[in-house]
């Protein structure tokens, strides 16, 4: 990466609240995290953490949750987060994840969180994420 263009490398934070609605919709409508940058940009993410708010109200089912470039189907941009971050017994739960170490080929495009492989079913917590990022030109 290029990061000595003005204005590119430096760490960005960027914080996105779920409510309930969007946890139970996430499978079918990916939110976003992190817009997609300029023209000849990417995002390069260092770090996404989760903060859970579980209620009574458990939610059930549902499939990893998943950071990616573009939309469901775009590259992983991180390892996925455990469902039961989600589906866990009332309180408060975090869960962190790294940008992947392995070969990524990254694109100008938005960061997204997903659970494609399963929607949410009942339930009625929250949830918010800290994306740690650096937009940069490749």
């Amino acid at each position: 990466y290029n990061l000595s263009a003005p204005g590119d490398g430096g760490l960005q934070e960027a914080q996105v609240a779920l409510s309930s609605a969007n946890i139970l919709a996430l499978s079918a409508t990916p939110i976003t995290l992190v817009p997609a940058p300029a023209a000849g940009k990417i995002i390069a993410v260092e770090r996404i953490i989760g903060k859970f708010v579980r209620t009574a109200t458990a939610y059930a089912n549902g499939g990893a949750l998943e950071f990616r470039y573009t939309n469901g189907s775009g590259a992983k941009v991180t390892a996925d987060m455990a469902a039961t971050t989600i589906t866990g017994a009332e309180g408060t739960a975090y869960s962190s994840v790294a940008g992947v170490t392995t070969e990524l080929v990254p694109v100008a495009a938005a960061l997204i969180i997903t659970n494609a492989t399963a929607p949410f079913i009942s339930g009625t917590g929250t949830a918010q994420f800290t994306t740690l990022y650096k937009i940069v030109t490749p």
